[in-house]
């Protein structure tokens, strides 16, 4: 069913076409699919609106965001649209009465993130959770700090349990514990991981190895290319056998004879397919042309590698260690769980995850609960679905009950949050069960954010990076769809090319990237100084201006090289560090450490403050100084036994110094605290410790400049009560980042961020920064939803891997690529006007960039896309400009030499930015 009229509070949204399908269908679940820049807030607001427009009660319509930043955004949205609405003279009374009484009731909405509605649950029926409605939530902060108490405390009882010996041989102690702690962080999937495996992995692992081989053999045999291959060798035998092609022939002949029926995986026979080789070969020893010949060979040779050699070897005896290590694993992580447990137990809290596993098993298991909250709730609309995991899918469908009310909008494209437990085969699942079940799926494709030839451009850009292809052996890869643009015209005084790559020729450590953003502060400075772009619409254009400009990096890691780029140009910026200032790691030291002072009592801010770089006591230290407290006065806190524990928990002669330094600073502020300015403090202790110089010798400028900024906004409250300053902070904490934003656009200032800073913004000028980045591969835990967890062992002399690992490890990677490509997509369509890829470049010894790229680069060099390969790299003044066809899209791609140096002076300006850049 779909309505066919609108309500005049969603008209005056003015919604498109396309959006309006949305927001009107009714009866049947909908997923909406919102490319960047759709609109998609537009449409769930006025989706919300509309059914109140309807009579459905505020109370009754649960929306729910990914972040409270969102959600607030979202009841502001519809605030200021309810506004409008009632702002109208010829609004009827009755109407007036009802959409005012809303209005007043509007905080009262269920508009916030999942974890909000699972508390709602769990509050209104604590008795069939089983918790205490009193309950606190924890941060992470406060979240890390526990899980660190835990694992050490595991860690200590491991240390004498012969049970656990086996894994402590297979890891080291630091990966113990880095397994352990991973194994925390994500509890609920390692609890669904030992819960795969079986009592004997090796045979079960054998059993799926067994049916991966027969799956792979029939997918490689069943391809047409395979096919085809197959019968021409078949078919034609060389005339010659000592023809030097000859051998591959056979060897060919021998593993297509071992295929026979029944399909059998036969290693040995198969193997000789990787040593196919296509050198030599005379016309007249073949019935067919040699090329047809090698083109065949070459096609089984690669088939095998690529979906079958992988998978050749069968289990080893890493395997078997590693199955040996499990029942280890079990107890460890039991044990580490429990006293996890019992932390949040002491403080009467839950964390995220408790939120969302209490939540789903409270209506899952008890019918009155499930059946209320089905009453309770009449719609369920979901923001950012794409970013969801299975246990918020699970939440979401107990509360849609037989359907039709769940309306969801999303786009798997754009999916980044893997390192969040977000996963994005969820959004693609619900998405296929929702049309199948006969529910809507609108695509929004219009994007207003982007003008026509940048969007064509992005469009040429992207396509080739994401696919177009379905892979249904690759659920978590979603090919590319399209962006058509609302906006047929880029910004007055804007010209082509909409698209501009600047590029240093070297490596990092010769300092081509500092070329590179050196050569970007000097196109900013042309684009921006020369006041000749206007952006906006009619009456209310303005000139471009550095606020308009914003720097993103895949890594944090690269920011310093740019926010020194722009401070040697004079360009004013802003470094927006994803939480913001207050979550700065050496301002959040600076600040536990005053918790720790103003409250002796608080134990989790005291162990912060003393394992933090000021303080530096060891986690070993901690751990014996929390067991010797619970072992000689487990009344106490820990602040009173400082002294007698210093001397008497067994500590080295390094700890037991660092502990007694902590200690006697520690005190020392203490006594202060109250009698003179919490500048005065905060500065005795920065002299004391020497922290800033700490942080300089490190190489850290930018931390100690942070530090600075911290020292003299204390001095400019001038407040004496250390608490009064950390309830200030407090307060400012959630909105300093979005404070430090506005701020900087409104002083014109270029922001710095990271891609999922970006998330959800947009920016006339977007610069992707250090483009050729790539972050490290790591070989940690792997939690397999089907192999179990799987840790990274190996042979110290052979350097022999698991089998079972390595099998897992590749699909790893592959999802993780998959990401890298979303995460290039969404940071490419952050731009409105321009878009500009910033980085340095590898050249091959012929003077040409060649096809060796790094990172998203890598990606883009193609010959489908930018084709970079053959782009000279030499430059006479130090730099040389290309144009570049992609597609119908002119590209300009700048290349600087060694010799580079900017073409102005750079001079020093004081910085705007609310965060202080190094």
């Amino acid at each position: 069913m779909t309505q066919t009229t609108m309500h005049p509070i969603v008209e005056q949204l003015k919604p498109s076409a396309e959006q309006a399908r949305c927001i009107l269908a009714r009866g049947r679940d909908v997923v909406v699919t919102a490319g960047a820049g759709a609109g998609k807030t537009r449409a769930l607001v006025a989706r919300y609106l509309a059914l109140l427009a309807e009579g459905v009660p505020l109370r009754r319509i649960a929306a729910i965001t990914f972040t409270r930043k969102a959600a607030q955004e979202m009841r502001n949205r519809i605030r200021r649209e309810m506004r409008r609405y009632l702002a109208h003279p010829d609004v009827p009374a009755d109407e007036r009465t009802r959409w005012q009484e809303m209005y007043a009731a509007l905080d009262a909405a269920r508009i916030g993130t999942i974890h909000t509605l699972c508390g709602d649950i769990l509050r209104s029926h604590p008795a069939e959770a089983g918790i205490d409605p009193r309950y606190d939530v924890l941060d992470e902060g406060r979240t890390a700090l526990l899980r660190i108490q835990a694992v050490e405390e595991t860690m200590g009882w491991a240390a004498g349990e012969e049970d656990v010996a086996e894994i402590f041989v297979l890891l080291s102690e630091n990966g113990v514990r880095s397994t352990l702690t991973d194994m925390l962080n994500r509890r609920l999937e390692a609890q669904a991981a030992l819960a795969a495996v079986a009592d004997e992995p090796l045979s079960y692992w054998q059993i799926v190895l067994t049916d991966r081989q027969q799956r792979a053999l029939a997918q490689m045999t069943g391809d047409p290319a395979w096919q085809e291959a197959a019968d021409l060798l078949l078919s034609n035998a060389p005339l010659n056998p000592d023809d030097k092609l000859a051998p591959s022939w056979y060897m060919a002949h021998e593993a297509l004879t071992a295929l026979s029926e029944p399909l059998l995986f036969c290693p040995a026979a198969l193997k000789k397919l990787d040593a196919i080789n296509l050198t030599g070969g005379k016309t007249d020893s073949w019935p067919i042309s040699v090329k047809e010949i090698k083109d065949a060979l070459r096609t089984l040779r690669e088939s095998w590698r690529r979906q079958l050699a992988r998978l050749a070897d069968g289990l080893n005896e890493r395997d078997e260690a590693l199955a040996a290590a499990i029942p280890a694993l079990r107890m460890l992580f039991a044990d580490v769980t429990r006293r996890y447990d019992a932390l949040k137990d002491e403080l009467n809290a839950l964390d995220f995850d408790d939120l969302e596993e209490r939540a789903v098993t409270l209506l899952r298991e008890n019918a009155e609960v499930r059946r209320h909250w089905r009453d309770e709730i009449h719609t369920i609309l979901v923001d950012e679905f794409q970013d969801t995991n299975g246990r918020q899918r699970d939440l979401v469908n107990l509360l849609n009950g037989e359907g039709g009310r769940l309306f969801v909008v999303g786009d798997a494209k754009q999916s980044i949050y893997r390192f969040r437990g977000a996963d994005v085969t969820v959004f693609r699942q619900v998405r296929r069960e929702i049309a199948a079940d006969g529910g809507h799926v609108f695509p929004l494709a219009t994007t207003y954010r982007a003008h026509a030839p940048l969007v064509q451009a992005l469009n040429n850009l992207l396509r080739p990076v994401l696919g177009e292809a379905e892979d249904p052996a690759r659920p978590w890869v979603e090919p590319f769809a399209p962006l058509n643009p609302y906006r047929a015209q880029p910004a007055r005084g804007l010209a082509a090319p909409h698209v501009e790559l600047h590029l240093a020729v070297g490596t990092k450590t010769d300092g081509a990237l500092d070329r590179a953003a050196d050569a970007l502060a000097m196109r900013l400075i042309d684009l921006i100084e020369r006041q000749e772009i206007y952006i906006g619409e009619r009456e209310a254009t303005r000139p471009l201006n550095y606020g308009d400009v914003a720097i993103v990096c895949r890594a944090s890691t690269s920011f310093g090289v740019y926010e020194d780029a722009l401070e040697r140009a004079g360009i004013p910026f802003v470094t927006v560090a994803g939480r913001g200032f207050y979550q700065r790691p050496e301002v959040r030291d600076l600040l536990n450490i005053l918790r720790a002072i103003a409250d002796p009592g608080d134990d989790l801010a005291l162990v912060g403050a003393l394992r933090s770089p000021a303080l530096a006591v060891s986690d070993e230290a901690l751990y014996r100084l929390c067991r010797w407290r619970s072992q000689q006065a487990p009344a106490d806190r820990l602040w009173s036994v400082l002294d007698v524990a210093s001397e008497s928990a067994g500590l080295n002669e390094t700890d037991r110094k660092a502990l007694c330094r902590a200690r006697d600073i520690l005190h020392t502020l203490h006594r202060r605290a109250g009698r003179t300015t919490v500048a005065d403090v905060l500065k005795a202790f920065l002299d004391d410790t020497g922290y800033r110089a700490m942080l300089l010798c490190q190489g850290q400028a930018r931390a100690v400049r942070n530090v600075s900024k911290l020292l003299s906004d204390a001095r400019a409250g001038g407040m004496a009560s250390v608490g009064e300053f950390l309830e200030y902070i407090g307060r400012l904490r959630d909105s300093g980042a979005r404070e430090g934003e506005a701020r900087a656009a409104g002083e014109g200032a270029v922001q710095i961020m990271s891609v999922h800073a970006a998330k959800g913004l947009e920016f006339p000028v977007l610069v992707i920064g250090d483009i050729t980045y790539s972050p490290m591969a790591r070989e940690g835990l792997i939690l397999d939803p089907e192999l179990g967890p799987l840790l990274p062992c190996k042979d110290r002399d052979t350097e022999q891997k698991a089998l079972i690992y390595d099998l897992a490890r590749t699909a790893e990677r592959d999802r993780e690529a998959a990401e890298e490509d979303r995460l290039l997509y969404v940071a490419a369509t952050r731009a409105a006007e321009m878009l500009i890829l910033s980085g340095c470049v590898h050249a091959n010894q012929s003077g040409t960039l060649g096809n060796n790229q790094r990172g998203w680069l890598s990606r883009l060099a193609g010959e489908e896309c930018l084709g970079l390969a053959e782009i000279s790299t030499v430059v006479g003044d130090g730099r040389v400009c290309h144009i570049l066809q992609v597609g119908t899209t002119p590209v300009a791609c700048t290349l600087y030499g060694p010799e580079y140096r900017p073409p102005v002076a750079m001079t020093m300006q004081v910085d705007h930015s609310s965060e202080a850049p190094a």
